[in-house]
């Protein structure tokens, strides 16, 4: 090399010095992304943790109006008792208490009720009753939804012949 060119390292934007990685204004555009994405799915992913919540109290009361239709189709009495239907439902899930009111009348009631009382689940109710027409006797369910947390109130009323049921928002 000739004494009077002297070597000067080629200044360009992408120089073969830098250390490889990134900046922490990358990392910061990348974080704000995410989080944005995130804020969007969240709400939809919540709503469906909440539906399959309700889903399963549905499925576990139409199991527990099935069970009791095959009691008094049996028995000619319904249970009053959710382990006497042999089901396998717990009183007590994770997210429901399960309960049967039975009466003198012809119907049974189950309840599904949201354990921590959480305005974000619904009440479930599941009704049997007994319908008499024309001398035969038929065996009919109903399940309920609330606009709360409570299972609804059903008033079945009138003769075995035509029951009234009132306040069922059926499902």
């Amino acid at each position: 090399m000739a004494d009077d060119q002297l070597s000067y390292p080629r200044m360009c934007a992408w120089n073969s010095s830098r250390t490889a990685g990134f900046t922490l204004i990358e990392l910061l555009v990348v974080i704000v992304i995410m989080s944005i994405l995130a804020g969007l799915a969240l709400p939809s992913f919540l709503t469906q943790v909440r539906r399959s919540r309700q889903a399963e109290a549905i499925a576990y009361l139409g199991s527990i109006n099935r069970a009791q239709q095959a009691h008094y189709l049996e028995r000619q009495t319904f249970s009053s008792d959710i382990a006497s239907l042999g089901t396998a439902i717990q009183i007590r899930d994770r997210y429901y208490t399960y309960a049967i009111k039975t009466s003198e009348a012809d119907y049974a009631e189950a309840t599904a009720t949201p354990k921590d009382s959480s305005p974000a689940l619904k009440g479930y109710l599941g009704v049997v009753y007994v319908k008499t027409e024309n001398g035969d006797r038929t065996v009919n369910s109903l399940l309920c939804q609330s606009e709360t947390n409570t299972p609804p109130n059903v008033n079945i009323e009138g003769s075995p012949e035509q029951p009234t049921i009132t306040g069922c928002n059926t499902l």
